[in-house]
């Protein structure tokens, strides 16, 4: 599974302690990812976007 997000910052440590809260958030399932879409067809994935749009 792949997740990605992004966030700019002031200060290096600032960044670094974002980076270990989403990765524990991320671990621990805390952050609302759409899990119907990690196993699934690339056809399944147009649909998706069509129907989103």
């Amino acid at each position: 599974m792949t997740f990605s997000t992004s966030k700019t910052f002031h200060s290096k440590s600032s960044a670094s302690k974002w980076a270990k809260n989403m990765v524990h958030k991320v671990e621990r399932q805390l952050i609302d990812i759409e899990m119907g879409l990690v196993d699934c067809t690339v056809g399944e994935l147009i649909q998706k976007y069509l129907d989103a749009k």
